[in-house]
């Protein structure tokens, strides 16, 4: 049984890269021993007790408010999901209506189409589609990249989210993060 590899190599086959490997494994951990010897050197200091304890008392809230959990309107997120649904399926009946296509939600068939109506587009990536609206395009090829960056948002993302995380009793738990943000410590 192979429980390791470096680079795809089984242990018993470079057994002298393992070895680097490992011993670099020793050193790394030695190197995080010493970090946190410093770091808690560092906060044990008289000059650095009132952030510490501002910084304790912040997690300790956060995590209350995990244990907690947030309540979530399902119900409103139940309609924001269905909102969503009905405009999608109303945005691919469109499409659909203005190209004759079967899937009009096809990348091959909808570039097929628009090139069929004289406008050589060369691909349907983001950045071209935004760059070709703001050029001259006849009205359905318009209609067309319109509808297809909308159908391409992901801002509902967000309720399917909520939708599966929420438990049983309708509260989001572990939804915040203690200095979440590396630089800024933003939640």
């Amino acid at each position: 049984i192979t429980l390791f590899s470096v680079k795809g190599t089984p242990w018993h086959d470079a057994p002298d890269q393992w070895e680097l490997f490992r011993q670099y494994c020793v050193q790394d951990a030695h190197a995080e021993e010493r970090l946190l010897s410093w770091c808690l050197q560092w906060l044990n200091q008289e000059r650095f007790r009132p952030m510490v304890n501002h910084l304790l008392d912040q997690e300790l809230i956060y995590r209350r408010i995990n244990a907690r959990g947030l309540p979530i309107d399902q119900a409103a997120v139940r309609c924001a999901l269905s909102i969503r649904d009905n405009v999608i399926q109303g945005l691919k009946g469109r499409l659909q209506e203005l190209t004759w296509l079967e899937n009009p939600n096809s990348r091959d068939q909808l570039l097929g189409w628009i090139r069929e109506q004289g406008t050589m587009l060369p691909d349907l990536t983001k950045q071209i589609v935004a760059t070709y609206l703001l050029c001259k395009l006849p009205p359905a090829v318009r209609e067309a990249l319109e509808i297809r960056q909308e159908l391409g948002k992901t801002s509902t993302n967000k309720f399917d989210a909520l939708s599966k995380a929420t438990g049983e009793d309708g509260r989001l738990r572990g939804g915040w993060q203690f200095y979440g943000a590396s630089r800024t410590g933003r939640v």
